[in-house]
Parts: structure tokens; sequence; C-alpha cells
């Protein structure tokens, strides 16, 4: 059933997936002849100790299923070289890495506003909630 449901398909897209369960769906989707790309762009293996994502990602236990499943895909997103260097030492993958460091491309949003007051400042946040505190020491 899975298989058909995947039929057509040609790559799928994970992040963060650190469980027997995820690595389950991504050797489903292996064989259903999809192309996993895992894409990380947090250091789970350094993370402090006041972000809340420590109570998901912050154990052994979550740390060698998020090992297993990166050597599982066939290819690793990063946003940093650094974070590259850290998966490559943790796992000790051989999957191909790939660094794409976090941008926005600004052509793909509508024009800013000619006529603003300069005195007027407009700041955007976007995240989850393992980003409060640095939502709170923005302003």
């Amino acid at each position: 059933m899975p298989g058909q449901i995947l039929n057509g398909w040609q790559t799928a897209v994970v992040q963060r997936q650190c469980s027997h369960a995820n690595f389950m769906a991504m050797e489903v989707m292996r064989k259903s002849g999809l192309r996993v790309v895992y894409d990380l762009d947090d250091n789970f293996w350094n993370i402090p100790r006041y972000n809340p994502a420590i109570q998901w990602f912050g154990n052994k236990v979550a740390l060698d299923w998020m090992g297993k499943c990166i050597n599982l895909a066939n290819a690793i997103t990063v946003s940093t070289p650094v974070l590259k260097w850290v998966i490559e030492k943790k796992t000790r993958t051989k999957v191909p890495i790939f660094v794409i460091e976090n941008s926005i491309d600004f052509d793909l949003f509508a024009p800013v506003r000619k006529h603003r007051k300069k005195e007027t400042v407009t700041i955007g946040w976007a995240g989850t909630a393992t980003h409060e505190i640095d939502y709170q020491h923005a302003f």
C-alpha cells in the first residue's frame, strides 16, 4: 500500500528524522524508488540546555536514530560548513553532504512600498517554539 501512495514521486525531503518509525518510513520511501534528501539546519549534538528542543532531540536514543536516518538518505543538505563537519564527525556518513546556506530570494516577494515613513521599521520573524528565546532577545 505505501508504495502505491508514493508511486510517481521522485524525491522526498525529510527533516529531523530521529526515531525507529522515521527510519522505517524512510526505508519505505527508498524501497519505493524515491531519492531521499535529509535536510538539517540545526546542530542537535550541541543543543543549549535552555532550548526546548533538547527534550526531543537532546538524548542518545534520538541522536542514534538521527544518525541511522542520515545514513539511509541519498543526500544530505545543511545550512553551514560547520554543520557539515559535525554530521561527518558524529555519524561517520558516506552520504554526500551539500551546504546550502540559509537565504531569502527577495524576488519572490512583492516590491517594498516606496512611500513609507523613514522612522518606521518592520521586522519579520518565523520559527518554531524552539526559537522562543531568540525572539525574546531580538527586542
